[in-house]
């Protein structure tokens, strides 16, 4: 692979880029393991804990296009300290709740700051890096999501057992820390990271956000509401099918390692052949399979292992067609246009899903929820695919890392 050439800074930048993700997904999935002892001090059903994961994602509804404008035409150093702000605050504000409104408040708070950090880190990376090797780097990138989950799901609740529910909330800070500390230098390099002229720099955003953007984020609101509420509901299942508590954190939390082993492979693959409609079908169809044979079987291990291979097809493919669809100049707008289906399927789908099983009466429902998630998505990449959506115009990559670690 072409990693030797790669510069120091960039290196650097995707360090920056691939701990603010795990400042968001450790903030985002701090409930799930604290949902039990949560439950002893502040009553919450189904619905609840659903909205508390929905509500973190709200906030980026109304922030992300507004915000991949922002940064598209501003320095990075004002937006991302404050988006790790935001994200302190919020946990902080969650830790000292006595009452699910205070809850709620939190997670409001550090959903602003985390939404902000999901467009940072791609946009970063899609400016320093050229189009043939993006793949690649978009997919070490990624196994910030599954390493931000695995960690989450298997020591949070470690945590809490030990140092109790706020502590933990507390200890998520931490991460957000270890972020600013690696984003000073970054944020430093005056205009490191701002968009330069293309051949395309006159023309209006609108030329660019059309129905290709609009299709590729449906899929991912699909694919994140699928997977959202399993990593929210898929633990009662797992336990109600004989396992222990630990076990089924494990096995729900498993569904990442997919992302975290085939990502790159993904990734390079793309760069070679391209094929990224063709694993995305693929994966909506399995998953939808998965979601629908574990309602039937005692022995969940093997359709997790199938849901995890699933899971790790599609973020590589996603993030490296928003370059295709919107070209380099645009491309904070379109991981804002990304990001704000990513918070509608955050906010949505944890919430339907946890009203269904409520409705319905049992967890297994909340599967078949998940399975039509899946499903359409399946049937929005075909679409897509037999569209073949792409900028109209070949835009160069402006590279300007060499001095990012300086």
């Amino acid at each position: 692979m072409a990693t030797r050439h790669f510069t120091r800074g960039q290196w650097f930048a995707l360090a920056v880029a691939y701990v603010f993700t795990l400042t968001y997904v450790i903030s985002l999935q701090s409930i799930p393991p604290l949902v039990h002892l949560l439950k002893k001090e502040i009553p919450l059903d189904y619905s609840q804990v659903g909205t508390l994961m929905g509500v973190f994602s709200l906030p980026g509804v109304l922030i992300a296009i507004p915000g991949g404008i922002w940064a598209d035409r501003h320095n990075i150093r004002v937006i991302g300290t404050f988006s790790l702000a935001m994200v302190v605050i919020g946990n902080t504000t969650a830790a000292f709740a006595q009452n699910y409104w205070w809850l709620i408040a939190g997670r409001l708070v550090a959903g602003v700051g985390a939404m902000m950090l999901a467009i940072l880190g791609p946009q970063i990376l899609t400016r320093l890096f050229d189009k043939g090797k993006i793949g690649f780097v978009m997919g070490i990138f990624n196994t910030s999501v599954p390493v931000g989950v695995l960690l989450s799901m298997n020591t949070l609740g470690l945590l809490g057992e030990s140092l109790g529910w706020r502590n933990t909330l507390f200890a998520c800070n931490g991460v957000a820390i270890v972020a600013y500390l690696l984003f000073r230098p970054l944020s430093s390099a005056p205009q490191a990271v701002e968009a330069s002229g293309s051949p395309d720099a006159a023309t209006s955003p609108r030329r660019e956000i059309g129905v290709g953007i609009v299709l590729l984020a449906s899929i991912w609101l699909l694919f994140n509401a699928a997977c959202l509420s399993f990593l929210t509901f898929g633990m009662d299942l797992i336990a109600g099918i004989g396992k222990g508590l630990g076990a089924s954190h494990f096995l729900v939390s498993s569904i990442m390692l997919g992302a975290l082993v085939l990502s790159p492979f993904i990734g390079y693959l793309i760069d070679r052949f391209n094929y990224r409609y063709f694993y995305i079908v693929t994966a909506g169809i399995m998953m939808a399979a998965s979601f629908l044979l574990l309602t039937r079987t005692d022995a969940p291990a093997p359709l997790i292992a199938l849901l995890s291979i699933a899971v790790g097809l599609v973020p590589v493919s996603v993030f490296t067609l928003v370059l295709n669809v919107v070209g380099a100049r645009h491309i904070g707008l379109g991981y804002g246009v990304l990001n704000t289906f990513l918070n509608v399927g955050n906010s949505l789908g944890p919430y339907v899903t946890g009203r269904t099983i409520d409705a319905v009466g049992f967890p297994e429902a909340g599967f078949y929820a998940m399975a039509t998630y899946s499903g359409l998505m399946a049937l929005v990449v075909f679409l897509m695919w037999r569209n073949q959506f792409n900028v109209r115009v070949a835009e160069a990559q402006p590279r300007r890392a060499d001095s990012l670690a300086s």
